[in-house]
């Protein structure tokens, strides 16, 4: 529970901690309060808007601890005495210390002239990423058009008279959400080297920025990066599960949004190892999925495993892994399908290449050398995504195929009938998004009816078949040829 002490001529909201490496009991400060005047409205001596606003900012900075405000503005009345009228520098934090700050920084660009210095020269070149991100920054908080777009309830009315600057003293170690946004939408856009830019200064300015080196991990992902990637992982990590709340259960967890970062460092942690061939050690962070992260370990953990395992040809493993999951993901049925090949297990890798084919057709099209039809909406865009993520996970696989694999996959793609289903699953993602009424009715029907596993049970004999017979035609052309 949080309680007020003195620290000299200042008033100080501390809360009792058990350091996770001692042991021992420490003390955390929440909020220090200068003068009599602030703490007079953190109590609402005056107006009991400003306290409401107090009291807001604190609980939602720390969700996780209990604030007994009678007994916390008892104690800060008792001890006001003990503080200044008035304390300058804090009541000026927004005029005095941003003018002193920015009047530096100016004199600085000025005499940091490159016409005439050398020196002058490396160092805005060294920095001149920064700066231009920083230009970006400026116009974004100059942008009068966002000032009054905020909706007037009451929340944003006790923001517009924080006179004591109560927010940036309680949120100033968190990245401002529309930042973070900005950065966000250059990485969706496919803009990876503006975004890597912009995160790669907020991680700076901001070092326990989890989300932030989550974001940098997956820019070195698509740059084809393991290694790097593989180290902004281990930071999310570190970084992700500073923001737990206390005892919160494992079946909150990923429902808890501050469990997130930590979950999606570790996910991505053990996708970086895969890419880097470091497979044991992606093995031991599904083990730490599982072990840590309830039900969201749970449902990951043995979709990566499984890749982890086709890898080191663990075949029968990776087989009954990719299983395990293969309700909520069918495209484990690619996994499966290649574990069964290597099991002399025809008929069940062509019924599970086909089940995982026609929930994701660009994907089979992908692994299947078949040319991939271009992408017309959102589904077939997200199915391209996964096929490619798909193909990252496999390196050692890919590398070390036998070529009977390679072949048997191969003319699997090429049999008449998977060609026919596989166009017509593409048929019917399309079609979703455009037909109405009964005919949208019957297409999803029949969408449906192809992505059930049941399907492709029904159809795996017709094409065990047809692949005999092409196996057949191809064994008597090559004997007449001979």
């Amino acid at each position: 529970m949080p309680y007020v002490r003195s620290h000299g001529n200042q008033v100080v909201l501390v809360h009792g901690e058990r350091d996770k490496l001692t042991g021992k009991v420490v003390q955390r400060k929440l909020f220090t309060l200068y003068s009599k005047v602030e703490a007079a409205a953190a109590t609402g001596e005056n107006n009991q808007a400003d306290t409401r606003y107090f009291r807001q900012l604190l609980e939602e900075a720390n969700p996780d601890i209990k604030f007994d405000w009678n007994s916390i503005n008892r104690d800060i009345r008792q001890k006001m005495a003990e503080l200044p009228d008035l304390y300058p520098v804090r009541q000026a934090r927004s005029e005095g210390g941003f003018q002193k700050s920015l009047d530096e920084f100016m004199r600085q660009i000025l005499l940091t002239d490159p016409q005439s210095s050398k020196s002058g020269q490396e160092i805005l070149n060294k920095y001149a990423v920064d700066l231009m991100v920083l230009v970006k920054f400026i116009f974004t908080r100059l942008d009068q058009s966002h000032w009054h777009s905020r909706d007037t309830d009451e929340e944003n009315l006790l923001a517009d008279n924080d006179q004591f600057c109560w927010r940036y003293e309680v949120q100033g170690k968190e990245v401002p959400a529309d930042i973070e946004d900005m950065a966000a939408e250059l990485y969706e856009s496919g803009d990876y080297d503006e975004a890597k830019r912009m995160f790669e200064i907020l991680t700076r300015l901001f070092p326990t920025y989890a989300e932030g080196y989550n974001w940098l991990g997956l820019i070195d992902l698509k740059e084809e990066k393991p290694k790097e990637a593989v180290e902004n992982f281990r930071k999310t990590v570190k970084y992700g599960r500073m923001l737990f709340p206390k005892r919160l259960v494992k079946s909150s967890y990923w429902n808890d949004h501050s469990t997130r970062p930590y979950i999606r460092g570790m996910k991505n942690l053990c996708v970086a190892l895969i890419q880097a061939g470091r497979y044991k050690e992606s093995l031991d962070i599904c083990q730490q999925l599982e072990r840590e992260c309830g039900d969201a370990g749970d449902i990951a953990a043995p979709v990566l495993r499984a890749a982890a395992y086709l890898n080191l040809h663990y075949w029968e493993l990776s087989f009954d892994t990719a299983l395990e999951r293969i309700d909520l993901f069918p495209s484990e049925g690619f996994i499966a399908g290649y574990a069964a090949y290597e099991l002399n297990r025809e008929r069940d890798a062509i019924e599970l290449f086909l089940h995982a084919a026609l929930n994701k057709p660009h994907t089979a099209c992908m692994l299947m050398d078949r040319k991939e039809p271009k992408c017309l909406c959102n589904s077939e865009a997200d199915d391209h995504n996964s096929g490619i993520e798909l193909c990252r996970l496999l390196p050692r696989f890919w590398q070390m195929q036998s070529k009977q694999s390679r072949k048997f996959f191969k003319k699997l793609g090429e049999v008449p009938l998977v060609r026919e289903l596989i166009d017509e699953a593409i048929d019917c993602t399309r079609n979703h998004s455009t037909l109405r009424g009964q005919e949208h009715s019957t297409n999803f029907k029949r969408w449906q009816e192809l992505e059930s596993r049941k399907f492709a049970e029904k159809k795996t004999p017709d094409i065990l078949r047809q692949l005999n017979e092409s196996m057949r035609r191809k064994v008597k052309v090559q004997q007449i040829e001979d």
